[in-house]
């Protein structure tokens, strides 16, 4: 294949420019050894989402395609190998083989050692790859739809699951790590730094990760993470921990969270060593399966590596995510997921209720402290908000409604002022009487609103002068009352 040169600059492809680049060794050929048989490849050009590391080589009988990495130690120090790096090296390369074959692991065919005057090489064989998770989210404008964020969820998870059965921490769940096969289907250990055999501590991980040198090195680590290496980069005095396959679990939630639509990953990235939240729009909410993706973040993203799903289960719930029930997923949550949850999506419920409630500017001011039950009965068509509700689990309590000559909008005022103005309707006295049978109050008011019923001889005088009753007193629909009890049930007579 004949590969033109012409506009190359070897600044564009420090860069990673997205064009074809050709490789300084374009025209080389190797020979692999494999399990089954040996392998003639000819190295082409680099591929652009592999930051200049992996080049696309042919084989010389079958054309088929492969991409041949590169895993090279000296350069950066002058020539000056340590052991440390030629194991290091080593540990990658049988690292790649150890993994196996599986659909969404990149395969590792075989490997040779491939050196260059004084740098040390490793060349490996691999299934080829036509882009990185991230070259594609940044081709469909920075982030992707629900639906396939939960089928890369889905092939990841499967991956994970592949690799923890194998005791092989992936450690680099990113969005340059995770490359697209021309098989079509999502693959990880695309990056081999940062993956290790377990068990490994904490700080041999860290150490890893952060020689891997990867373009997604700024994310920020796991709580377990932190916890260990500081918010200062340096070990803490826990350097003996243990790095789990739950660090996998909560990398793979961060990714999700950063690359699909409608959510907000900004949560992650708070100083606090955990409780991760993240905020939704409404069309999120809305829509039942991206609510359960939502909730199933945040159990992902649980700051106890044990309060994780294990990649089994995960997978498992993924596939079966639209028969979840929502409530399920509060309760696997942490409590501080659980009350984010259920406090985020009762504000889009209040949202929409009052975004249902139109034409009615004048009285919104005075539901703004109503309970969204009683709003939900102020609107029109509570559809939106009995759909937003199932979806995320909520449960409204039941509010007592009234039966006959009941205003037009009852919600739409306090509730104290409600029952008033049932009473001036029906001109009934003495309703509000805390000995009547039909009333009861409830007992867990303050202490001032237990003397809600008394008034003093002078505001008596004045009630009975003007005709009123002594508890209201002359009131107009918009007038604003002191506290009183709340109503909590009302009798069939009233």
């Amino acid at each position: 294949m004949n590969i033109s040169s012409s506009g190359f600059q070897f600044s564009g492809w420090l860069a990673g420019v997205r064009t074809q680049v050709p490789s300084f060794f374009a025209g080389r050929h190797y020979m692999f050894h494999c399990e089954e048989c040996s392998v003639s490849v000819q190295e082409e050009h680099v591929l652009t989402h592999s930051s200049g590391s992996t080049s696309r080589a042919r084989c010389s009988k079958t054309g088929v395609e492969f991409d041949l990495r590169r895993l090279r130690i000296g350069a950066e120090a002058g020539g000056l190998v340590t052991l440390a790096m030629l194991e290091a090296l080593e540990r990658e390369s049988q690292l790649a083989m150890h993994a196996g074959s599986h659909p969404h692991i990149v395969r590792c065919h075989a490997s040779i050692v491939d050196n260059l005057g004084t740098e040390h090489c490793r060349l490996l064989l691999c299934d080829a790859s036509c882009s990185s998770l991230s070259a594609h989210v940044d081709a469909h404008g920075g982030a992707l739809p629900m639906e396939s964020v939960l089928e890369i969820g889905q092939q990841l998870a499967l991956g994970l699951r592949h690799l923890h059965s194998l005791d092989i921490l992936c450690g680099d769940v990113t969005s340059q790590s995770v490359v697209l096969g021309c098989d079509g289907k999502w693959k990880l250990l695309g990056e081999l730094g940062s993956a290790a055999e377990l068990p490994c501590t904490m700080v041999e991980w860290h150490d890893r990760r952060t020689a891997s040198s990867s373009s997604d090195a700024h994310l920020l680590l796991p709580p377990e993470a932190r916890a260990v290496i500081g918010s200062s980069g340096h070990h803490s005095p826990h350097e003996e921990a243990s790095a789990t396959a739950a660090l996998d679990i909560w990398m793979l939630g961060a990714l999700l969270a950063r690359v699909v639509a409608g959510i907000d990953d900004r949560g992650i990235g708070s100083a606090r060593a955990g409780n991760a939240v993240l905020a939704a729009t409404e069309e999120v909410l809305l829509c039942p399966v991206a609510a359960r993706f939502w909730m199933l973040l945040h159990w992902l993203l649980a700051t106890e590596p044990l309060q994780r799903p294990w990649s089994r289960r995960l997978v498992a719930v993924i596939h079966s995510l639209a028969e979840w029930c929502p409530q399920d997923l509060l309760i696997e949550m942490p409590e501080y997921a659980r009350f984010h949850c259920q406090g985020m999506a009762s504000a889009a419920a209040r949202r929409l209720a009052f975004a249902g409630i139109g034409g009615m500017a004048g009285k919104r001011s005075c539901a703004a402290g109503l309970p969204l039950e009683v709003l939900r009965q102020s609107m029109a068509d509570p559809s939106n908000v009995d759909e937003l509700c199932v979806n995320c689990g909520l449960e409204l309590d039941d509010y007592p409604t009234m039966q006959d000559n009941t205003p037009d909008i009852p919600s739409l005022v306090p509730a104290a002022t409600l029952c008033a103005e049932m009473m001036l309707v029906e001109t009934t006295d003495g309703l509000c009487d805390s000995h009547h049978s039909g009333f009861q109050t409830d007992e867990s008011t303050d202490e001032g609103s237990m003397s809600g019923g008394d008034s003093t001889e002078e505001s008596d005088r004045g009630s009975r002068s003007s005709g009123s009753s002594p508890a209201l007193g002359p009131m107009s629909r918009d007038s604003a009352l002191p506290r009183q009890r709340r109503p909590k049930v009302l009798s069939s007579e009233s």
